[in-house]
């Protein structure tokens, strides 16, 4: 027994914190919640390849409180007509995107500030929050190109009030509009199936590893 559990402590000693790797685009049981200890940093930064890549599994908090973060930036220009707060959003969007929180300064402060206050995380797929971002970045950039471009306040405004509306249900309600597109989207065969398959097995793969993770512990 004492050499077993020595084997035990020495193989989880050559395993970085966030052991989990995982290498599929959309878990069939999203929305399941596990011990933060054991995702590590899945959620906005595991399962990622590439300093360009979109994480795979996204914790559901920490896009919250990324919704959350845009609806004040939103309700700042919204109040007042500020339009530099335009470029801001925007680039925020754009870096999301392109690589999750990596570069975001907002993602960063939610996924590591935020988001942990908020107890364990909860997994939800990855590719449907990005698809919300694409949105978010689309309209923003036309935000900014309608009022530094064309100097159109109302165009703004109105893009500006879209994407509030939006991150506040999100950010409150917990409801993704963008997830839900997606969804539609995949239903009928406009995104191809295959970007949902690879996953199928991930809670499967994450509660063997917390069971690991407890038995090597006791």
């Amino acid at each position: 027994m004492p050499e077993q559990l020595d084997h035990v402590r020495s193989t989880r000693s050559r395993q970085p914190d966030s052991t989990i790797s995982v290498n599929a685009t959309v878990p069939a049981y999203a929305g399941h919640q596990f011990p933060s200890c054991l995702i590590g940093f899945i959620g906005y930064s595991s399962g990622m390849s590439g300093i360009f890549a979109f994480p795979k599994l996204v914790n559901e908090k920490a896009a919250r409180s990324v919704a959350g973060g845009v609806v004040l930036l939103c309700v700042t220009y919204l109040v007042t007509g500020f339009r530099w707060v335009l470029p801001a959003l925007a680039i925020g969007f754009l870096l999301r995107v392109a690589s999750g929180p990596r570069f975001s300064p907002l993602g960063r402060l939610a996924v590591h500030v935020v988001a942990p206050r908020f107890g364990a995380a909860k997994l939800v797929p990855g590719p449907p929050k990005r698809f919300a971002q694409g949105i978010g970045a689309t309209l923003s950039v036309g935000a900014m190109v309608a009022s530094f471009g064309f100097h159109s306040t109302g165009a703004a405004w109105v893009l500006i009030a879209m994407i509030a509306v939006a991150a506040s249900l999100e950010a409150f309600a917990g409801i993704c509009l963008g997830c839900t597109i997606f969804a539609q989207l995949m239903k009928y065969g406009v995104i191809p199936a295959d970007v949902c398959e690879s996953c199928n097995d991930i809670t499967d793969r994450l509660i063997s590893a917390r069971n690991a993770q407890v038995a090597a512990s006791s």
